[in-house]
């Protein structure tokens, strides 16, 4: 058997047999090898999930920071809407009027259009 082919756990000398000691001492080695190797993956698979799971986390979180913006948005926008309403219901000035315009062109720009909305 040529060098570059041999098992490297395997190093047996050419020149002479094995004894079966000597196999069954580098057999107990590599059944060895494989456990820790095994343990080995198991870590690092355990570690794999932990990560995803944060990265999830992570994701959930961004997400619903960004949703709380969004809401905190809106309901500002209504309190603005709901002040101009009632200014007009006492008549009504220039500047709740364009506060008004001011407030939809506030969720048009946002993509909360007033169909979507709709009470706009």
């Amino acid at each position: 058997m040529s060098e570059s082919t041999k098992e490297p756990f395997l190093d047996l000398p050419e020149d002479h047999a094995a004894s079966p000691e000597m196999l069954d001492s580098q057999v107990q080695r590599a059944q060895e090898q494989l456990l820790q190797l095994k343990r080995q993956q198991e870590l690092i698979e355990k570690q794999k999930r932990e990560l995803e799971e944060l990265s999830r986390k992570q994701e959930e979180l961004e997400k619903g920071r960004s949703d709380m913006i969004e809401t905190e948005r809106v309901v500002l926008a209504c309190y603005e809407i709901d002040e101009v309403g009632f200014d007009s219901k006492k008549g009504g000035t220039f500047s709740s009027r364009k506060a008004g315009v001011a407030v939809q062109s506030q969720f048009d720009q946002s993509g909360w259009g007033s169909s979507v909305l709709g009470f706009l």
